[in-house]
């Protein structure tokens, strides 16, 4: 099972008060932080995900921004969950996260 698989098997749906296919912003442990989103209503699919503004530009997620020249102010949809952990993994991973604000953005 990849990293943000296991990520949002645990806490897609765990925000209080909030939708049940919403999964709180993912914060690695270097700050990095992305919207990672698995939903009928998301850019997602079989094996995919969809990111969604990210805290800085990640070359790793380029190739599926919707919006390349704004790529902090964007969604990248269907981003194989493979690159997902690779951008994980050059981020130090993911921290515990926040249970009090998952749309920061």
């Amino acid at each position: 099972m990849t990293a943000i698989r296991e990520y949002l098997n645990k806490y897609k749906g765990s925000l209080k008060g909030k939708p049940i296919w919403l999964t709180p912003v993912v914060v690695c442990k270097d700050g990095f932080e992305m919207s990672v989103q698995e939903s009928d209503i998301h850019y997602s699919g079989y094996g995919s995900v969809e990111v969604g503004f990210p805290s800085a530009k990640e070359v790793l997620l380029m190739p599926y921004a919707e919006q390349p020249e704004k790529p902090m102010k964007t969604v990248y949809g269907w981003v194989p969950v493979e690159v997902i952990d690779k951008v994980l993994k050059k981020h130090g991973g993911a921290n515990v996260p926040f249970k009090t604000n998952p749309l920061k953005y």
